[in-house]
């Protein structure tokens, strides 16, 4: 009987002796992760031992030859155990692994770069640019899982479909999160997945495919676009219409909230009594802010620019669009104010 031919070459199959864990864990917080025998096995033989000088690509788990690009450092903060040997040690703190990505990973990232670059306030909106990458990479690396190629994007709102329904489970199948935060049973540093995704058991697959379904369900969800019922501008922002993401007559309806406030308290100079509406995003900021005015249209803004600003910042010169009369609505939120790029970078380095 022939042996199979390994599809991983630049890698040997680990034995029992490599496999073996000493010493006691850090038991895993949550729900019980035990599976039964045949799954462990089939675990197992997914993983084979990487050649002296070799990492394991963070995505597909695939040993990766010298010379290594994008290599980083991840920190586990112990080893799952199974039974009753499972406890606690602080000898196990602390260990480290070293991963890259191999040739076809590397696109994740550099695609998630590119998506960013192209609609920045999805990175504004999640806060550091390398957090940004991993999230959105993690989406992409779920779809390569199943065979799939990467969704086509035109707005960020595609983005954040994928980021919402594939990144957690995209990140979970990733091999990276086979050691981090907890190393599970029987699996060393120097192991790698004996072919791309080979160490995703099915259920994991399972969890992808009904989240790559709800993402474009998501994506073909009827959308219509509501004006505001005077033809006029949304009263903080100044946009003259809205998306409603299913078209019922109740969400159409319900789309634009009528409201009558001085104009001073929409920032402007004169003291008058404006009539008009607020689109669903301003509706919603003037009700956390419990009253239209200053700090209503602040936290209308810095939800449009996705930014992240100091609790107690008040930025002076915000003014909504009906504080003084205006012939036309915006074509895009809060243009009105002006250069936007300019105002996001003022209110993330803490500029009033």
């Amino acid at each position: 009987m022939k042996t199979p031919k390994n599809p991983n070459p630049e890698a040997v199959a680990a034995t029992p002796a490599t496999a073996a864990q000493n010493g006691a864990g850090v038991p895993r917080n949550g729900p019980d992760r035990s599976v039964p025998r045949k799954a462990v096995k089939e675990r197992q033989s997914a993983i084979v031992e990487m050649r002296e000088g070799h990492l394991a690509c963070r995505a597909c788990g695939v040993s990766v030859p010298p010379p290594h690009k994008g290599v980083q450092t991840f920190h586990t903060l112990g080893r799952e155990l199974s039974g009753m040997a499972a406890a606690v040690t602080l000898a196990q703190r602390g260990a480290e692994v070293r991963m890259t990505w191999c040739a076809t990973c590397a696109e994740f990232p550099a695609l998630a770069g590119r998506w960013l670059d192209e609609f920045p306030v999805v990175q504004r909106r999640i806060g550091s640019r390398s957090v940004a990458v991993d999230v959105v990479a993690s989406g992409v690396a779920g779809l390569a899982l199943l065979g799939l190629d990467p969704p086509k994007v035109r707005e960020a709102r595609h983005v954040w479909l994928l980021v919402e329904h594939l990144a957690r489970p995209g990140g979970a199948s990733m091999f990276v999160s086979e050691f981090v935060p907890l190393t599970r049973e029987n699996l060393r540093e120097n192991h790698a997945s004996r072919s791309p995704w080979a160490h995703v058991d099915r259920e994991r697959r399972d969890d992808l495919g009904r989240a790559v379904a709800q993402m474009h369900r998501a994506r073909l969800r009827p959308r219509t676009e509501v004006p505001e019922p005077e033809g006029r501008g949304c009263l903080l922002c100044g946009v003259g219409s809205v998306t409603v993401r299913t078209s019922t007559p109740v969400r159409e309806a319900n789309a634009w909230r009528a409201l009558s406030a001085n104009s001073r308290t929409l920032g402007g100079t004169a003291s008058s009594t404006v009539h008009g509406h607020t689109c669903p995003a301003c509706a919603l900021a003037i009700e956390n802010a419990g009253s239209i005015g200053a700090e209503a249209i602040q936290r209308a803004v810095v939800k449009h620019l996705g930014v992240r600003t100091l609790q107690r910042l008040e930025v002076i010169g915000l003014e909504g669009w009906g504080a003084r009369f205006r012939p036309s609505p915006n074509a895009q939120p809060w243009t009105h104010l002006g250069d936007l790029k300019a105002l996001a970078d003022r209110m993330t380095n803490g500029e009033r």
